[in-house]
């Protein structure tokens, strides 16, 4: 009798345990060979919003205070690999307050990007955002890279190299293209002088002493880009936006990351590197896109999108 209660009494044990033990963790589904998360759908639906954005040229957003960066145009940052997630702000950026973007359209065109960088991200237009996206603060623009790292005022600032003239450019009474023209032409054109000479137009949305300016000083500082765009080459322009937390990185308005074929696959590589790292991170995907720059003010920019450049 007591041979038969100690085998039911371990029968039942052996079933409680089994019943109590903590199960195995789930495991990551295994992806069949050329398994993407990304679909054409979401890669071409960015593409083509990048192109039309491209292509609309209005001059504000429909109020003199709305600059058309809010709702049309590309702007996008210039990036490379480093110890830092390519999404956040720089050290450099965090210290000076600003970050440097580059804001491309039809009539604002380049042939290559700041230092030379292959690949980079391009975030969505103000107007375009949704739920908890950032509403990044723009600040001011630059018809030629302005070499803001040695400006102050979160770099929208007088340049180290010309204090009494290279300030925001409503300061100095100059409120047009031709006005700024004849500006930056007013030194010499030695290496970067005029670049480091030229004054930036203010375009912050919200700010209360300029609000009749602010979308024309924008699509005035567009016009004058293409002014001097045979002097200086058909370099990159420069917007300073406001240096954002970096902590609320899965808010960053992210549109996709994108590449530039010069020779090679470096800039594919990179912008893949950077959209398994945005997935890592937060479970969203942004597709990778390859852009091509205009080589001259004839040609026009082209974004376009391939499975086969997609790393996740």
């Amino acid at each position: 009798m007591s041979k038969l209660v100690l085998s039911v009494f371990l029968i039942i044990s052996s079933a409680n345990a089994f019943a109590f033990a903590k199960p195995p963790p789930p495991q990551p589904p295994t992806n069949p060979p050329g398994y993407s998360v990304v679909t054409p759908e979401l890669g071409n639906k960015v593409v083509k919003n990048l192109m039309e954005n491209y292509y609309d040229t209005r001059a504000n957003c429909g109020a003199s205070h709305r600059s058309s960066y809010l709702c049309s145009g590309v702007t996008l940052r210039g990036t490379q690999p480093g110890n830092y997630h390519v999404w956040e702000p720089s050290p450099s950026s965090e210290k000076s307050g600003g970050v440097s973007f580059s804001y491309l359209r039809t009539d604002a065109k380049f042939s290559r990007l700041a230092y030379g960088y292959k690949s980079g991200f391009t975030i969505y237009p103000t107007f375009e955002l949704v739920g908890s996206a950032l509403d990044l603060e723009y600040l001011c623009f630059f018809p030629v890279d302005a070499d803001t790292n040695r400006r102050d005022d979160a770099g929208c600032g007088a340049h180290t190299s010309y204090q009494s003239n290279s300030g925001e450019c409503n300061a100095q009474g100059i409120y047009t293209e031709g006005q700024w023209v004849n500006h930056y032409n007013s030194t010499s054109s030695n290496g970067d002088n005029r670049d480091h000479h030229q004054c930036g137009f203010n375009i912050q949305y919200y700010y209360p002493n300029a609000t009749e300016f602010v979308a024309s000083n924008f699509y005035q500082g567009l016009q004058a880009m293409r002014d001097v765009s045979g002097q200086t080459h058909n370099k990159q322009n420069e917007i300073r936006i406001k240096t954002w937390d970096k902590s609320l990185g899965r808010q960053t308005p992210v549109q996709a990351f994108f590449y530039i074929d010069i020779t090679g696959q470096e800039g594919l590589n990179e912008a893949r590197s950077y959209q398994q790292d945005f997935y890592n991170m937060y479970g969203l995907i942004k597709p990778v896109v390859k852009l091509d720059l205009p080589a001259t003010w004839d040609d026009e920019a082209k974004f376009t999108f391939s499975m086969d450049d997609q790393a996740i």
